[in-house]
């Protein structure tokens, strides 16, 4: 069963974009029980996030990659959180030099940049889906 409370919000929001339905049109009942506005409401806001995205890459910062980084070797669990206070104090970092120093090798990471983690894809995403 469609909720018309949520049909009727979405009905209110595209009222304000002439490109999806007439700014004038009233709410329509049977269209609601389609679950039109709903559906044309969720497309929208998605196009306009991953427009967003697109224009704003989300950039890890060299802490976040380190701490992906020893996530990838092991080092840390999933257990284990990433936290701003031991990234303030450059924790991250200056675990994965000593990793690499106590294992005498850096492994692979598929970049020829060098950076710490790059390459190594984020278990953690910043926006659900």
């Amino acid at each position: 069963m469609t909720d018309l409370n949520k049909e009727r919000r979405a009905h209110a929001l595209l009222r304000w974009h002439d490109d999806v339905i007439d700014p004038w049109a009233p709410f329509d009942p049977h269209l609601a029980a389609a679950g039109f506005y709903t559906r044309a409401q969720k497309k929208r806001s998605d196009a306009a996030l991953d427009q967003w995205d697109e224009e704003h890459p989300w950039i890890e910062s060299p802490q976040l990659q380190a701490f992906h980084r020893l996530e990838a070797v092991g080092v840390f669990s999933d257990a284990d959180y990433f936290s701003p206070s031991k990234a303030r104090d450059q924790f991250y970092t200056k675990r994965l030099k000593q990793w690499e120093a106590d294992n005498q090798r850096t492994l692979s990471t598929g970049s020829t940049s060098g950076v710490p983690g790059e390459g190594v894809k984020p278990r953690r995403r910043h926006r659900c889906r």
